[in-house]
Parts: structure tokens; C-alpha cells; sequence
């Protein structure tokens, strides 16, 4: 039987259902929930104010401690793609010397609005 905190996994192996969020907590002292909680907070303004999805996601590296103990070496990173403002779009003509104007060549100048 399974208490309130663990979980059934699809081949049949119990989990605590807390361990990662406590893993969390405690990772380091705490440090991994604040890194995270800006990420998350950063990407929900930038959805806001700009309209458009942002990402983030945490990486966790384990390899095996070089001791005879089981230990595992526990790496972290955070990263974040919070939403941009899109670039202004402006529209240009080419121009005979490899140049852009505002000024369309094809159109006719109208009289006094000729520049220098």
C-alpha cells in the first residue's frame, strides 16, 4: 500500500511524489527555487507585455561521485526565453546605387518638396 506522498510508476516502482520539489528546496539551500521563480516570473511579464510565448527549462546533470559511496555530483542550469518585442517594420526602396530611401523612385516628386 502507498501513503499519500508516493506514487505508482508505470512499471510498478513507488515514488515519493514530493522528492523532486523537496530536491528543490534543498538545492543549494534553497538557491534552485529562487532561480527558478525568477525565470518563471520573467517569462509571465514578458508574455504580458508582449503577447507572445516564452520558455523555461532546467537542465539537471548527475554523474557518480569519485568516492566508494554512491554519491552523485548534481549539477544545475536555468535558463529562460522570455517573449521580445518584434522590430519595427518600415518600408524602404531600392535605390540605382545600392542604397534604401523612403522615397519611392516610381513616384512622381511633387513641386516644393524636393530635397537638397
Amino acid at each position: 500500500m502507498t501513503t499519500p506522498r508516493q506514487l505508482v510508476t508505470s512499471d510498478g516502482q513507488v515514488v515519493d511524489a514530493h522528492a523532486f520539489t523537496d530536491w528543490i528546496g534543498e538545492y543549494p539551500k534553497g538557491q534552485l527555487g529562487l532561480e527558478l521563480s525568477e525565470a518563471l516570473a520573467e517569462c509571465i511579464s514578458a508574455t504580458q507585455l508582449h503577447g507572445k510565448g516564452s520558455t523555461f527549462s532546467l537542465k539537471v546533470t548527475l554523474a557518480p561521485g569519485e568516492g566508494f559511496y554512491g554519491e552523485l555530483l548534481v549539477k544545475t542550469q536555468v535558463t529562460s526565453t522570455p517573449a521580445k518585442a518584434s522590430a519595427p517594420v518600415a518600408t524602404f526602396f531600392p535605390t540605382p546605387t545600392g542604397g534604401l530611401s523612403r522615397r519611392d523612385p516610381n513616384q512622381a516628386q511633387l513641386p516644393g518638396t524636393e530635397q537638397p
